[in-house]
C-alpha cells in the first residue's frame, strides 16, 4: 500500500512501511497506473467485525513505457467468486471468465486501431532521411512489433475441429466437447486381456495402507499439489491456469477441496 487510506479496518499501517514503499518506487523510477474499479482488491472477514479491506493488487511502469501506451490503465474486476454465492465450483469459475471476458470486451477493437495507426504513421515516415525521420520510424516500428505480436496470442484460437467421425465442430461447445473426448479416452485405462499368472507374487496393500487411501483428502494434500504445478502451466478446460488458484487460493481453497 502507499497510502493510509488504501486499507480499512483491522490495524493501522504503519507509517514506515508506506514510506519505505513510496520510496522504493520513486528510486526505481516507476510510476503507478492507478486503477478502474473497485477501490479494494483483498478483504478478510467480510460481514464481521474485523472485517478488513486492502489495495493490495496495482501496476507499475516506467516513463518510456507510459509514453508507448499513454492511455494504458489497470481495471479491477468485480469479485465473480463470492457473487456466484452457493453455487458449485464449476459454476463459479464460469462467472469468473465471464466477468474477465466482460471487462476486456473492447480490448480487441482499441488494438486493431493501434496496428492500423501505426501502419499509417510508419507509411508516412518511410521516406524520410534525415535522423529525426529514422528515428522516429525506428520507435513506431518498434511500438509496431509490440502491438502485432500481442494481437496474434490474443487471435491464435481453435475455429474449428474434426470429431471422430471426421464430421466440423465450429460452436465453442462442441469443440470443447471434442477436445475432452479425445483426451478422456487417451488416458482411460484399457481392460486386461487374459488372466494374471501367478498372481501369489503381485504386491498386495496391507489394512493399514487401504485405510489411509480411503480417507478424505485434506486441505492441506490439496493445497500441496496445487501449489506444486508451474504456474504457467497449460489451462484446464476452464481457461485458468495454476497460477490463478495459487493466487486467489485464500478464495477458492473451500470450494476446491469440497470439489476433490
Amino acid at each position: 500500500m502507499l497510502v493510509e487510506g488504501e486499507k480499512r479496518g483491522g490495524r493501522q499501517q504503519l507509517i514506515g512501511l508506506l514510506t519505505g514503499f513510496r520510496d522504493t518506487i520513486t528510486d526505481c523510477g516507476l510510476i503507478d497506473l492507478g486503477f478502474v474499479g473497485e477501490k479494494f482488491t483483498w478483504e478478510k472477514s467480510r460481514g464481521k467485525t474485523d472485517w478488513v479491506q486492502e489495495r493490495l493488487d496495482r501496476a507499475f511502469a516506467n516513463h518510456s513505457w507510459c509514453e508507448l501506451f499513454p492511455e494504458a490503465e489497470l481495471k479491477v474486476v468485480p469479485n465473480g467468486w463470492d457473487d456466484a454465492g452457493g453455487r458449485d465450483i464449476t459454476k463459479k469459475i464460469l462467472l469468473c471468465g465471464t466477468k474477465l471476458q466482460e471487462c476486456g470486451g473492447g480490448v480487441n477493437k482499441e488494438y486493431i486501431e493501434k496496428l492500423q495507426l501505426c501502419r499509417e504513421r510508419l507509411r508516412r515516415l518511410r521516406s524520410r532521411r534525415d535522423m529525426l525521420g529514422v528515428n522516429m520510424y525506428n520507435e513506431v516500428r518498434w511500438e509496431f512489433l509490440q502491438l502485432y505480436a500481442s494481437q496474434r496470442r490474443k487471435t491464435n484460437s481453435i475455429e474449428r475441429i474434426k470429431d471422430d467421425s471426421g464430421q466440423w465442430c465450429e460452436t465453442g461447445e462442441q469443440i470443447q466437447g471434442v477436445i475432452e473426448s479425445y483426451f478422456s479416452k487417451l488416458f482411460t485405462a484399457t481392460s486386461l486381456n487374459g488372466q494374471l499368472s501367478q498372481r501369489d507374487e503381485v504386491s498386495q496393500i496391507s489394512m493399514q495402507e487401504n485405510v489411509d487411501l480411503v480417507l478424505d483428502v485434506t486441505e492441506e494434500e490439496v493445497r500441496d499439489a496445487v501449489f506444486a504445478m508451474h504456474p504457467e502451466k497449460s489451462p484446464g478446460i476452464d481457461g485458468f491456469n495454476p497460477a490463478f488458484y495459487q493466487v486467489f487460493w485464500s478464495i477458492v481453497k473451500h470450494d476446491v477441496v469440497n470439489f476433490c
